[in-house]
């Protein structure tokens, strides 16, 4: 999931970039005015943007279910369980926090 967020990073920018052209070329100002004016035309970017990210979202969505992934319970490859040497190893950490408490915190 991370991965695909990370690619969809550029593709973002060069949609801004576009964006951003166009509504120049029709007239917008993001530079001077008033702040309203600058808060319009930054709403004038935003709005496509977020538009065009859920188009895409939507697309990737479909293109995945096209592909056979399937929404269902998460699987890993081994089931974890509790051992003894997770119980000692909690024991460990709990026994070092409280000598730690116990003698006044770290120096």
């Amino acid at each position: 999931m991370i991965s695909m967020a990370l690619r969809f990073m550029p593709m973002m920018l060069e949609e801004y970039e576009r964006i951003r052209m166009a509504q120049t070329a029709r007239g917008a100002d993001f530079t001077t005015g008033s702040l309203m004016l600058r808060a319009r035309a930054v709403a004038a970017l935003a709005v496509p943007l977020i538009l065009s990210s859920f188009r895409r979202a939507d697309e990737l969505a479909m293109a995945m279910e096209a592909r056979g992934y399937r929404r269902g319970p998460r699987t890993t490859l081994r089931e974890l369980k509790l051992t003894q040497t997770d119980i000692g190893a909690a024991a460990a950490v709990t026994a070092f926090a409280l000598l730690v408490l116990g003698a006044g915190g770290l120096p």
